[in-house]
């Protein structure tokens, strides 16, 4: 028996629609498609002014927004990722 994480077992409930206790692949191509979907759209709210890219000031606004202060420095590392 495989012990999976909870997080993994909570991926595998939800993306098994059919419930065979297994992920068949257009279950797994659905969840990629909607995870896509959230990535897109959490991307277009962090790219404020709309140039296709996140820069430094964009990365940094992003962090102060949920409370956290990163330097430039850090910023760009993230950047470079």
């Amino acid at each position: 028996m495989i012990l999976l994480s909870p997080t993994t077992q909570d991926f595998l409930k939800k993306s098994d629609v059919n419930k065979t206790g297994y992920l068949d692949l257009y279950e797994f191509t659905d969840y990629l498609i909607e995870h896509e979907r959230h990535l897109h759209f959490h991307f277009k709210e962090l790219d404020q002014n709309q140039d296709g890219k996140l820069c430094l000031d964009e990365i940094q606004g992003a962090f102060k927004r949920i409370g956290v202060v990163i330097t430039t420095e850090e910023a760009e590392k993230l950047s470079k990722r």
